[in-house]
């Protein structure tokens, strides 16, 4: 399958000068967590979307849905499909009985639109994997990056894959500068 469904596990306030929240995705087997970092700007609408509060005048989101439904499209899936920058990538999916249409969109957004209607949230398995990549990475010590980026380095020598193997060989060098003598 290449999607996963998830749905919004919670909403931390994060105690940071930068003013964000973070969002747990969550699997249904509650195998897989995925944060997602909005602005705190951005999570005030999901917050009060949870807590039940109704504001007095329509949010942009609600335009659109409105907008959607007013021209007879049904939003039916909403997919984060890329990661890219430290920037998630997501996709509104709405259907009529003639056409499917993809909007980009924010991932507040997305939330925001999968829980106002119930629409359902999937994310990439390659996202995933790159997400868990990611933080395994950033776990490691210098010394063990080190280790793999060389066995990765001598498998694509192996395969005669240069081209690869000068990125890797200057990832290595870009590390050594920075690990202690």
């Amino acid at each position: 399958m290449e999607y996963i469904e998830v749905r919004i596990k919670e909403i931390l306030r994060e105690d940071s000068s930068y003013g964000c929240h973070k969002i747990i995705l969550e699997d249904s087997d509650c195998t897989i967590q995925i944060p997602i970092f909005i602005s705190s700007t951005d999570a005030m609408p999901l917050l009060a979307l949870i807590e039940g509060n109704v504001y007095s005048r329509p949010r942009p989101h609600d335009i659109l849905i409105n907008f959607m439904e007013s021209v007879s499209y049904s939003i039916n899936i909403i997919r984060i499909n890329n990661f890219e920058k430290g920037i998630y990538k997501c996709e509104i999916i709405a259907v009529n009985t003639e056409n499917t249409v993809t909007i980009d969109c924010r991932p507040s957004d997305a939330f925001y639109i999968s829980l106002c209607r119930k629409v359902p949230l999937y994310i990439k398995r390659s996202v995933v994997e790159r997400i868990i990549t990611i933080k395994r990475i950033k776990n490691m010590t210098m010394e063990e990056r080190m280790k793999e980026l060389e066995m990765k380095l001598d498998k694509l020598i192996k395969k005669e894959n240069y081209e690869k193997a000068a990125l890797i060989r200057d990832k290595i060098n870009e590390l050594r500068l920075y690990m202690p003598k």
